[in-house]
This record gives structure tokens, C-alpha cells and sequence, in this order.
């Protein structure tokens, strides 16, 4: 039951932040969570190292 309710909660929060984003003229894309804390956007590489804050270490360098 709790697992139900907590898919239903985050579905919520998910279409009100499309909601919100489109007013904005942004979006909101859906992503899968591994690797979300150690994969840079820009260069695309996964680093080995785990943080709590992630700095690329390639891109950065570039």
C-alpha cells in the first residue's frame, strides 16, 4: 500500500511540474536514476568516484 501511494505522490508532483515548466516554456524530462549523481551533462562521462557533490573532472579541465 505505502509503495502505491508513494508512485501516486511522486505522479502528482511530476505532472504539476510539467504544469509549471510549460507556463515557463521549459520541460520536464524524466531520467533514470543511476548514475544521475556521477554523470556529467556535457561530456557525457561517468566518473568513479561517488560524492555528494559531483565536478567533472574533464570537462573542467577543457
Amino acid at each position: 500500500m505505502s509503495k502505491k501511494i508513494s508512485k501516486t505522490v511522486w505522479r502528482t508532483i511530476h505532472k504539476i511540474l510539467k504544469y509549471i515548466a510549460s507556463l515557463h516554456g521549459s520541460f520536464v524530462k524524466k531520467v533514470s536514476p543511476y548514475f544521475t549523481a556521477r554523470f556529467c551533462l556535457k561530456c557525457e562521462w561517468i566518473s568513479r568516484k561517488i560524492s555528494r557533490i559531483f565536478r567533472c573532472e574533464r570537462a573542467s579541465s577543457g
